[in-house]
């Protein structure tokens, strides 16, 4: 996504990476941008990307415990990021968003509305639930919501490896519990589904996922 947006702003650029998380996207920006701004609203995330700041030597990143509607609405950027914070992507929220970048701003979000993460859609089909548990905030919805706001924009479909690794395979059955309850509920098809998908890496396992997202510029 840096290297993508990059074209657009150029080198040493003042970004700011709304919803930042663990800071994955705000340490790649680094590379490129003279400052980057983190911001989220969870303490214990700022805690964690400050302690990988440190660890990293990374003197451009400004990590901040800030929720987005608190930021100074004067405040602007040469590039504004906004990476799988779908909530925040619509309605006036979005306007705000816009006007808080003097140059571009970039939405990241998935590119279909049925989510397919981790293949999912594969093991609803053998269960014969309907797919519409799986319904998602998509770009499309952000791209309605720039035609109402008459904003000029660009979109750009990638593919990304997403996968997730897991100590054992009851860790894995945990997490399909914790994110797809309905479907792992299906305890006969889920297990069995887990077994055909997992893949054994160095005695461990991980459960590949080829996410498709939009790029909106």
């Amino acid at each position: 996504i840096a290297g993508m947006a990059v074209e657009s702003i150029g080198i040493g650029s003042y970004a700011l990476d709304i919803g930042c998380g663990p800071g994955s996207l705000s340490v790649e920006l680094a590379k490129y941008c003279s400052i980057v701004e983190a911001i989220d609203k969870s303490s214990q995330v700022i805690s964690t990307i400050r302690e990988r700041v440190k660890r990293l030597g990374l003197t451009n990143i400004v990590p901040k415990n800030l929720s987005f509607e608190k930021l100074p609405p004067d405040r602007g950027y040469d590039a504004v990021f906004l990476c799988y914070v779908a909530g925040m992507a619509q309605g006036e929220l979005l306007e705000k968003i816009l006007r808080h970048s003097n140059g571009k701003t970039f939405i990241v979000l998935p590119a279909e509305e049925i989510k397919n993460d981790f293949n999912i859609r594969s093991l609803i089909e053998k269960t014969g639930m309907d797919s519409s548990s799986l319904k998602q905030p998509c770009c499309k919805d952000v791209i309605m919501a720039l035609d109402k706001l008459g904003v000029k924009y660009s979109v750009r479909i990638f593919e990304s490896e997403f996968g997730q690794p897991f100590c054992t395979r009851e860790e894995a059955m945990d997490f399909l519990r914790y994110y797809f309850p309905e479907i792992a509920a299906e305890k006969r098809e889920a297990s069995k589904w887990l077994s055909k998908t997992l893949e054994q890496r160095d005695g461990e396992y991980y459960l590949p996922s080829t996410r498709r997202s939009a790029l909106i510029t």
